[in-house]
């Protein structure tokens, strides 16, 4: 996925077999933390998303 993405706000997850959608946002940003660990750099990218839906985040809830 190296290049295709910048600046991701959220990831979301669709089963429309089963139709259901749900925010993957909190699992993906482990799985990229550990890659980044791996590679010893966080790309620029990415470091809003890390920090926004990381360990310790707040969720800010939208006003309808």
């Amino acid at each position: 996925m190296e290049g295709q993405y910048s600046n991701p706000a959220r990831i979301v997850s669709f089963n429309t077999g089963e139709g259901w959608s749900r925010d993957a946002s909190e699992d993906i940003t482990e799985a990229l933390q550990q890659r980044c660990a791996v590679r010893g750099e966080v790309p620029p990218s990415l470091e809003a998303f890390l920090e926004i839906h990381g360990p310790g985040a707040t969720v800010q809830l939208s006003l309808l």
